[in-house]
């Protein structure tokens, strides 16, 4: 490879003009060649003006092996994703329905690390927005001493729904398992910095839409979630847990979130 580049680089003044050949006074060229870089500087002049051309060439010292694995180690910046699914909240004094709580989260920053043939870890920066609604006759509110309870709506109102919304940092530390560099199977945990929340009401009451709108609720400031996912191509799959209480037990009814749903990879 290394014969190719330097051919390559005599030839390049007899790709110049002729008109410059012509005026060239001084040609000075230097060569500096490392375990994987040629660099090639050629320093020209014509007439009064000078300037040089540098030529830099890379060499990966990095060989595919037969079945598309990289057999050195090595950090890689990877694609973006888009996460959408259902979330859920799981437990005996709140319980979501299904198909009423969407969860979205971008995952702005991701690095994969190559730690063995087929194998790598993943770690990064996510953000999350996430929801847990409710629609039956109760609703999320506050109590006099400021914690967060469940309690019936108004007499003779026809409820809407009462959500909770969670917005969080998250950094990833997973592992990924490529099935012929094609389906990545990755695992682990997600790091959770619950950072905005906010909880709201609408019901009608004779005849009037009302809403209740409060910030700060008691959600836990951080939580550890599980998660699985399997990716074919650009879509994936995945399932998160968090075996934490999404809110703080001391002022808010607990429960565990649960979500699922589809990635989009670019």
């Amino acid at each position: 490879m290394k014969t190719y580049i330097f051919a390559a680089i005599a030839l390049l003044p007899a790709c110049l003009p002729d008109t410059l050949r012509a005026q060239e006074q001084t040609d000075t060229t230097s060569v500096q060649v490392t375990d994987s870089t040629v660099v090639v500087t050629s320093e020209h002049r014509l007439s009064d003006i000078d300037f040089q051309l540098p030529l830099s060439v890379r060499i990966s010292d990095k060989k595919e092996q037969g079945d598309g694995t990289a057999s050195s180690h090595g950090n890689k910046l990877t694609s973006t994703a888009l996460r959408i699914g259902q979330a859920n909240a799981i437990g005996s004094q709140v319980n979501t329905t299904f198909g009423q709580s969407w969860e979205f989260a971008l995952e702005c920053l991701e690095i994969h690390h190559t730690i063995a043939p087929h194998w790598h870890v993943n770690y990064g920066l996510w953000l999350n927005w996430r929801n847990y609604r409710l629609t039956g006759k109760q609703q999320f509110t506050f109590a006099d001493d400021g914690s967060l309870v469940l309690a019936p709506y108004p007499e003779g109102s026809h409820p809407k729904f009462s959500r909770i919304k969670i917005y969080s940092m998250e950094v990833p530390l997973t592992a990924t398992y490529s099935i012929n560099g094609k389906i990545d199977v990755d695992f682990g945990p997600i790091f959770s910095f619950n950072r905005r929340t906010s909880v709201k009401t609408r019901y009608d009451l004779d005849g009037k839409g009302k809403k209740d709108y409060h910030q700060g609720i008691h959600a836990n400031r951080f939580t550890i979630d599980l998660l699985a996912q399997v990716r074919y191509g650009e879509l994936g799959l995945y399932f998160k847990y968090s075996p934490m209480d999404v809110l703080n037990k001391d002022w808010a009814p607990r429960f565990h979130g649960f979500s699922t749903g589809l990635c989009l990879f670019y």
